[in-house]
C-alpha cells in the first residue's frame, strides 16, 4: 500500500490523520512571520453576530478577546507573501491527491482562519461542523503535548448526528477518551468535521495553526462567494479552490467521495460491539464529568 493509500485508509477509520512535513523550513518561516504580523494588526470583539455577517463573503476579520482563541478569518488577500506560500502548499503532489480522495476531483475552500490558542483562554467546547467539511490544519509552533490543538474523539465520524448545534461539553471533562493532534511546526493533520472535536488550551504557551476547511464543489450549502479582487490576486491554486474547480493533479481511482461524505456510508458499520463499548463508557464519563461539576458548584 503506498504512502497516501496508508494515510487515506487511517483517516477513514478514525475520522483524523496526522500528516508530517508540510511546510518546508523557508516556507514555514514566511508563513510564521506574515501570520504573526496579521495576528497583532487592530481586532474587533467577538460576536455571534458579526461572525455571521462576515461568514456570507470571503472579507479578512481578526478577532481578539480576553479569555477566548485570537482568530483572524479570511487572511487571503492580506499579505502577498502569505498568499503566495499557502498557493504553493497545494503544489504539494501527495496532499492534492489525498484531498481528491477524500473530497472528489472538485472540492471548494470554505472556510480559512490564522487560530492563535491563548495561554489560560477558555476550551473550545466539543463540536461538529457541517456535514461533508473536512478540515486541513498546520501546526506554526511545535506541540508536544496536544494543548492547544484540536482533541479529538477519535471514530466518532461514525456514530449517528445527535445535535445540530454546538454542545457545552468541555473537552477536558472526557480527557481520557480524546486524541490530542502534534507536532512539530510544518506538521499537519486532516480531519472530518464530522468527528467529535474541541480544544484543550495550554495555560502557559500560545499556540498558532492554519486551518483550512473544504467541501465537496457540488455539496448543496449556500456559497461564500469570492471577490473578483480576491480571485484576481492569489495563485492559480487557489482561484482554483475558491471556485471549486479541479486542482491540476486528480486521481482516477475510486475512493471515499462526496455522496458518501454527505450519507455518511461507509464501508464499515456505524455500530460493531466494540464500538458500541466505546460509545457506552464515553456516556459514563461525561455523566461522571457533569456529576463532579454540579457537586462542586
Amino acid at each position: 500500500m503506498d504512502c497516501v493509500a496508508q494515510i487515506h485508509s487511517t483517516f477513514l477509520k478514525n475520522g483524523h490523520v496526522s500528516l508530517p512535513y508540510l511546510l518546508p523550513q523557508q516556507e514555514l518561516k514566511t508563513i510564521q512571520t506574515c501570520a504573526q504580523q496579521m495576528l497583532a494588526g487592530s481586532s474587533v470583539a467577538y460576536s455571534r453576530q458579526k461572525f455571521d455577517e462576515k461568514s456570507k463573503n470571503f472579507s479578512p476579520l481578526l478577532f481578539r478577546e480576553e479569555q477566548r482563541n485570537t482568530i483572524f478569518y479570511d487572511p487571503l488577500g492580506v499579505n502577498a507573501d502569505f498568499d503566495r506560500q499557502v498557493n504553493e502548499l497545494f503544489n504539494l503532489t501527495a496532499l492534492v491527491v489525498l484531498l481528491q480522495r477524500v473530497l472528489g476531483a472538485e472540492f471548494r475552500l470554505w472556510h480559512m482562519l490564522i487560530r492563535r490558542s491563548e495561554p489560560g483562554a477558555r476550551n473550545l467546547v466539543l463540536h461538529q461542523d457541517v456535514p461533508g467539511e473536512v478540515g486541513l490544519a498546520i501546526f506554526l509552533d511545535d506541540i508536544s503535548d496536544g494543548l492547544g490543538s484540536t482533541c479529538f474523539v477519535t471514530g466518532s465520524h461514525r456514530w449517528p448526528r445527535l445535535f445540530q448545534t454546538n454542545t457545552h461539553i468541555d473537552p477536558k471533562w472526557i480527557e481520557v477518551a480524546l486524541q490530542h493532534a502534534h507536532g512539530k511546526a510544518g506538521d499537519g493533520y486532516l480531519f472530518y468535521n464530522q468527528t467529535w472535536h474541541g480544544v484543550v488550551n495550554s495555560k502557559e504557551h500560545a499556540r498558532t495553526a492554519i486551518i483550512f476547511t473544504f467541501i465537496p464543489a457540488k455539496l448543496n450549502l449556500s456559497l461564500r462567494t469570492p471577490c473578483d479582487d480576491l480571485i484576481s490576486r492569489v495563485g492559480e491554486n487557489l482561484r482554483s479552490l475558491l471556485k471549486g474547480q479541479q486542482l491540476p493533479l486528480k486521481t482516477e481511482s475510486r475512493f471515499l467521495g462526496p455522496d458518501e461524505i454527505v450519507d455518511g456510508t461507509n464501508k464499515v458499520a456505524i455500530f460493531s460491539c466494540s464500538r458500541l463499548i466505546h460509545m457506552m463508557n464515553l456516556v459514563y464519563r461525561l455523566i461522571f464529568g457533569i456529576y463532579r461539576l454540579v457537586k462542586r458548584s
